[in-house]
């Protein structure tokens, strides 16, 4: 899982993040996280967030298995 949003487009400020298949870890912060540190994001129902941070420090890790992680984004 790459860290980071692979491409976010000019003037996004927002994105729904939702994990499928298994959790994901997340920090807004510009550091890694690690299987063990980092906000949860569940698979399955209740596994979305509206983040409207900084986009550019939003990075992401495989808590366990292989997830998918969907974003879209929005200004």
């Amino acid at each position: 899982m790459a860290n980071g949003p692979a491409s976010r487009p000019t003037g996004a400020t927002m994105a729904f993040l939702q994990s499928e298949v298994a959790p994901i870890r997340y920090r807004d912060d510009a550091v890694a996280p690690t299987t063990a540190i980092g906000n949860l994001l569940i698979n399955g129902a209740g596994g979305q967030i509206f983040y409207t941070g900084t986009l550019s420090k939003l990075r992401f890790i495989a808590a366990s298995g292989s997830p998918l992680l969907n974003v879209a984004f929005y200004r």
